[in-house]
């Protein structure tokens, strides 16, 4: 079954148990998972509940002690519809692919985020992600367009007003004249992993 056909859905096809949907058997394939850190772990996840034998391997693990920690632990995690300020693309292709798994991490952050005992055990919350301009985003064509598509991809929350730079106290000195905000999961990764 693939996940772009059946997307994935919290407590539906994404195992809420400490044990995979689909056990795997001596004829599942293998995938090996490169990084220990939020990716890695949700795609062994979202593959574990698919039938697969998984192998994560990772230069160093999540820990709680007062030793050097992952980046991200430190970094916090913060969704952002792509193109991101973190990752580039090379192609049309890559970007598509990462816009569909960036939703699919959306709608399962903010399942998550909606259960109170899950959010608080997660570390999971859904917060406003707010983005100033210094003209009106029509004048700059790639905001605009990635406006548009998180408006139109089902991102909770979204609301386009210049009255966000007053209700959150933008200083005029920056010379934002337009803004969106959206909900967007924040997880404390400490907790998370």
């Amino acid at each position: 079954m693939s996940i772009i056909d059946h997307p994935l859905i919290l407590g539906e096809n994404l195992s809420l148990e400490p044990f995979p949907q689909q056990s795997p058997d001596a004829a599942s394939s293998t995938v090996l998972i490169v990084g220990g850190g939020v990716t890695g772990l949700i795609n062994a996840w979202a593959l574990l509940d698919r039938g697969y034998h998984v192998t994560v391997i990772s230069k160093e693990w999540a820990s709680f002690t007062e030793q050097q920690r992952l980046t991200s632990q430190i970094a916090g995690a913060l969704w952002e519809f792509p193109p991101a300020v973190c990752g580039q693309h090379t192609d049309i292709l890559s970007l598509q692919k990462s816009k569909h798994w960036c939703m699919v991490a959306y709608n399962i952050w903010a399942a998550i985020a909606s259960n109170p005992s899950l959010a608080a055990l997660a570390g999971v919350q859904m917060r406003a992600s707010n983005f100033f301009f210094p003209c009106p985003i029509e004048e700059l064509p790639a905001q605009l367009h990635k406006m548009e598509e998180i408006a139109a991809a089902g991102v909770r929350g979204f609301s386009r007003s210049a009255e966000s730079i007053h209700k959150h106290g933008i200083d005029p000195r920056y010379g934002a004249v337009d803004a969106y905000e959206h909900l967007a999961p924040v997880i404390d990764t400490d907790r998370c992993m």
